[in-house]
């Protein structure tokens, strides 16, 4: 099974001032560490990225990965 996850700022300043591009290589090296060899692929857009894993049973992504990654 794989399983997509969109992670996306809500907060309006931060929409205002940061655009998560400049950080992808952050937010790629944060999912290699975290998901390993279940990781498919990562997507980066201006507001938001989509982390892609492979998972099996009842494995699930993990919401902390987010503020694992400081911006």
């Amino acid at each position: 099974m794989i399983i997509d996850k969109e992670y996306a700022l809500v907060n309006a300043t931060a929409r205002l001032n940061t655009d998560l591009r400049d950080y992808e290589y952050e937010i790629n090296n944060a999912a290699i560490i975290t998901f390993g060899n279940d990781l498919i692929e990562v997507i980066v857009y201006q507001f938001s990225f989509v982390i892609s894993i492979r998972a099996e049973g009842e494995k699930k992504s993990t919401a902390y990965l987010l503020t694992s990654v400081k911006i």
